[in-house]
């Protein structure tokens, strides 16, 4: 009572094992995995030139309230022109750009009230 909940556990160390070895460059057996899974997908793919870069990292969550999983936005806390997006989880493709065009807005007018206090919530103070 009276506090932030606590943060969402970390998922299992096997859950975080195919970023890991992507991470370290150890990232020809997941990459055989994806390229045999998008040659299934789409058979025309085989033979074709490979990928041009890899990236792995970790979904960012927003912990969840009483108004559900809101995404963080707003200026980073102590930065002048620095503004963050972050959070989104597997719901980013459909709110980003409504978000997106809150924090541009509020970026060029140097206004941080111009986004959604909702979004500014979590953010540090």
């Amino acid at each position: 009572l009276g506090g932030p909940p606590p943060p969402p556990p970390l998922p299992p160390a096997a859950a975080m094992e195919p970023a890991r070895q992507a991470l370290e460059g150890g990232a020809e057996e997941p990459l055989a995995e994806l390229r045999r899974r998008a040659v299934d997908m789409y058979p025309p793919l085989a033979g074709r030139a490979g990928e041009v870069g890899v990236v792995a990292g970790v979904r960012a969550v927003a912990r969840r309230t009483h108004e559900g999983r809101i995404p963080i936005a707003g200026r980073v806390p102590g930065m002048t022109n620095a503004w963050v997006m972050a959070g989104f989880g597997s719901r980013g493709f459909v709110h980003h750009a409504f978000v997106a065009e809150q924090v541009a807005r509020a970026a060029v007018a140097g206004n941080e009230s111009m986004v959604d206090p909702l979004l500014r919530a979590s953010l540090p103070t």
